[in-house]
This record gives C-alpha cells, structure tokens and sequence, in this order.
C-alpha cells in the first residue's frame, strides 16, 4: 500500500465538485499505487470553506511505515479491512468509525489523526478529516465523535473544519455514479503535546501536512471503499 506525500500547492480543477484549498498542498498520485481523481460532482454539493497553506511534506516517515511491519497499528471494529464501509459512516450521517491504536514509540507526546479520499490524491480535496492534540494516553476514539472543534473526549484534541463548514468527521461521500472510492485513516505519533503550529481554523489541506511534517512515525492504514 502507498504512502501519502503532499507536494507543492493547488487545487481540485473539478468541474461541479467540492473546490480545494486554493493554494494548498495535494497528495502526490504517484505516492499513492497511481490514484485516480473525479472531475465529478459529489459530497452533495457541500462547500470546502476551509483556507491555508503548508510546506513540503517529507514523505520518508510515511514510507517507512510500509517499507516493514511496525509495532504502531491501527484497526477498527467498523468494517473489515478493505471492505465496504457502512452507511452509518458516510455522508448524511457523518457519524466517526471506532478506531484503537498501539502505543507510539518513545518520546511519542500527542497523537494526530488524517482521513483522506485516497481515489481523490492530487486534487486538492483528498482530506476529509483532521484530529490533533491527542493525548498520548489515549490509544482509542469512541464512535461519533461530537462535530466540536475542541472534544471533551480525549480531552483538548482539536479538529478542523471540513467540506459542510463544520469541525470534525465529514464521511466518506463520493460523486454519484462514480464508483467506489477508497478510504484510508492513520494515526501519526507526535513528539510534542500541542501542534503549537495549527489551530481548529486552520485549512484541512495545510493541516494534514502539518501532521505529517516531523511525526515520529505513523500507522497502517485502515482502508474501507464506500459508493453511491
């Protein structure tokens, strides 16, 4: 399975579909087993408010991550791996997977999590979900988890806004007719406790890159597939 990598900036270049970060970074198709894009319309037309900007992401600490099988795993009850994700988790629902983690390597501070539609790297508008500022003694999410920027639970995490303008977990939801996309989550190991760099308004694009920039290392990717 393929890393995730940003590089350089911009945008979606759909026509009638969710608009990008303008100006952000995008995954690199080439880093993800040659992913594919959607010049379709879909997510029912919500609207990406999102803004920001990131650097180049390093994609060495991600690769590592598949070069050789790692203590730091992630899994979920919601749905076997590679398998069709259920309703429940995707659009008009938007109700978050369960998701649980080994523990982070030494020095391992906070923990940060990205969903992306993987058959939409290079667009733009791959990220769909990005919590930060996890505490290091959590190694679980509970399922559906409140649209609040910052959570009771875990406490202090933070989460940016999605494509409908609201913080927190916005569901698989591809354009109609356009077959099945494919998901991916993971979790990154960060060695400080803050992201003192991002905050809950920060764009979705700049904040996935953010994550990724100097984690410790980060897990498998959960993997799910989810059509309309």
């Amino acid at each position: 399975m393929g890393a995730w990598a940003f590089v350089g900036c911009g945008t979606s270049g759909s026509s009638g579909g969710v608009p990008g970060d303008g100006g952000t970074p995008v995954l690199d198709a080439a880093a993800s087993d040659a992913a594919t894009s959607s010049d379709a319309a879909g997510r029912d037309g919500a609207r990406d408010v999102t803004t920001g900007d990131a650097s180049i992401v390093d994609a060495s600490i991600v690769d590592a991550a598949d070069a050789a099988p790692v203590p730091f795993a992630l899994t979920t009850t919601a749905f076997a791996q590679g398998a069709a994700i259920p309703a429940v988790h995707a659009c008009n629902v938007h109700m978050s997977p369960p998701l649980t983690w080994t523990p982070g390597p030494a020095g391992t501070q906070s923990y940060a999590l990205v969903m992306i539609d993987k058959t939409r790297v290079g667009t733009g508008d791959e990220v769909h979900w990005v919590l930060f500022d996890v505490p290091a003694a959590t190694l679980a999410l509970p399922q559906d988890l409140p649209r609040n920027a910052t959570l009771a639970v875990p406490a202090g995490a933070k989460q940016v806004t999605s494509f409908d303008g609201l913080p927190g977990y916005f569901g698989p939801c591809p354009p109609v007719g356009d077959g099945a996309h494919v998901y991916e989550w993971r979790v990154y190991a960060r060695s400080e406790a803050a992201l003192g760099t991002l905050t809950t308004a920060t764009g979705k694009q700049a904040a996935a890159a953010a994550v990724m920039a100097g984690a410790l290392a980060v897990t498998n990717a959960v993997s799910g597939t989810y059509t309309r």
